[in-house]
């Protein structure tokens, strides 16, 4: 018989795992109406805990559920899976938790012993025809789109992880709109700490280059211009002789220095620039872009310090939120200018995809930064018009909880960046007082009207971290 989950935060509201699979034909819209003309199909990944965890849990520990809405003529249909890893599959064998988490890997039950620690539970993106399921410490988990069901573990022919590097793939892949290409990486705490890999239109990964950064820093995500991959080296490592003393291999070092690296796409690790920053760290990059021949600007979610480091045995650490914050590094005199562009508090940062690696005007975020007293998670959202410099704020109701918001752009719009903006966030939002989610559909440029559509759902979508929209094939 499986155990109680534990009393937990980070296992109970927005968090609370949901245990089962299923699927829900023409999903009740209980506002509004959905538009007809929005054909394709909004994934979500949650870290949704399948068994009662082995000591102290971490909500990065969650096991990977993928979450389908599939739009079709004014409809939409809902199925969610597990991704059937190998920890996955070994652990649903025995009918417990056998392998311990970031907090505490060192206490895996020795069953566990040769199996691959993977959770596929941070994000989930389409290319070439490819859905895959992404964990920055593993291979993607390629799955069927239409029915969820696990396929396999996915390398690019064999080209991930060719010459003896880690077969680990970033859960946060750029996409360039003009070329097609997604843009990627691979960080490790053993050697080569970082490889960058670049996948054409076609799914071939026709690139990889080691990154000489100068220590193992956790890089959840970078960002690209039209001619520069950005890679930020900041002082959160993962170092494996840190598990021993704290259980975890996450740590906060704020004397390395902090820094980003600037590799020309169209040259290699010896054209790189490096511009030192103020001690930060980013997990989520909204874009950047150049500015001119002689500048790059990027834009980010910037915390003081790491988060969430009392999860990791540095209890001693107090969270601090993240705020909108633009870099801007001069090529010509190395100078970097850096300060924030909004004092709300928020991250889960989204721009319009027809913009990507180029200016964009709007931006999108998940209010009150990262985790506040009690775990409650995120509560709004707000609208940033670099025109016009305003931000406009969508408040929830004590209780209810938003996760990331989506743009989807308005197909009768067209797929031009000149259209930017035009169309729509989606989002799923836990209902706290009734213990379920809705999926909300907003005006993107309108977030305080009334909404688009509400889609109910009569259960949980646990906590969770990213997604994508893929757009029904013509």
């Amino acid at each position: 018989m499986a155990k109680p989950l534990p009393r937990d935060p980070f296992l109970s509201g927005c968090w609370e795992p949901w245990p089962m699979e299923g699927r829900i034909r023409d999903a009740q819209v209980s506002q509004g109406e959905i538009p007809r003309a929005l054909r394709g199909t909004l994934y979500r990944n949650s870290a949704n805990q399948r068994f009662a965890p082995i000591g102290p849990y971490h909500p990065f520990d969650g096991d990977g559920m993928v979450h389908a809405f599939r739009f079709e003529d004014g409809r939409v249909d809902y199925c969610n899976r597990w991704v059937r890893t190998e920890k996955f599959l070994l652990e649903e064998q025995h009918g417990e938790a056998l392998f311990g988490g970031l907090a505490n890997i060192a206490q895996s039950d020795p069953r566990a012993e040769g199996t691959p620690f993977h959770l596929a539970n941070t994000s989930v993106v389409h290319h070439a025809g490819k859905l895959l399921a992404l964990w920055e410490a593993g291979a993607p988990f390629s799955l069927d789109p239409v029915t969820l069901e696990t396929e396999g573990r996915f390398t690019f022919d064999g080209e991930l992880g060719r010459g003896g590097a880690r077969t680990s793939f970033t859960a946060h892949p750029r996409f360039d709109p003009v070329s097609g290409e997604m843009l990627a990486f691979s960080y490790s705490m053993v050697a080569p700490w970082c490889v960058y890999h670049e996948i054409d239109a076609e799914g071939r990964m026709v690139r990889s280059e080691q990154i000489p950064v100068p220590y193992p820093a956790m890089m959840h995500d970078f960002v690209a211009t039209r001619r520069f991959a950005i890679f930020p080296v900041l002082p959160a490592t993962f170092r494996g002789e840190r598990i021993a003393e704290t259980g975890s291999p996450m740590g906060w070092e704020p004397d390395l220095p902090a820094r980003f690296g600037l590799m020309p796409r169209q040259g290699g690790p010896e054209d790189m620039r490096w511009f030192d920053v103020d001690t930060c760290f980013v997990f989520h990059f909204m874009n950047a872009w150049d500015d001119g021949e002689d500048a790059v600007v990027v834009e980010g979610a910037r915390f003081p310090r790491l988060p969430m480091a009392a999860q990791t045995g540095n209890a001693e650490q107090k969270n601090e939120p993240a705020r909108l914050w633009r870099f801007r590094f001069d090529l010509r005199s190395g100078a970097v200018r850096e300060g924030p562009l909004s004092e709300i508090p928020g991250d889960f940062l989204q721009v319009d995809p027809r913009v990507s690696c180029q200016r964009h005007r709007h931006g999108w975020a998940a209010t009150q930064g990262w985790l506040g007293d009690g775990n409650e998670g995120f509560g709004g959202l707000v609208h940033y018009d670099h025109e016009l410099g305003t931000e406009t704020v969508l408040g929830l109701e004590r209780g209810d909880t938003t996760s990331e918001a989506l743009f989807v752009p308005d197909p009768k719009r067209g797929t031009d960046a000149g259209n930017e903006g035009d169309g729509y966030l989606m989002t799923v939002m836990h209902r706290g007082a009734e213990r379920r989610s809705d999926l909300l559909i907003l005006d993107a440029l309108d977030l305080c009207g009334e909404p688009v559509a509400t889609i109910a759902l009569p259960h949980r979508v646990p906590m969770g971290f990213h997604g994508s929209w893929v757009p029904a094939a013509d």
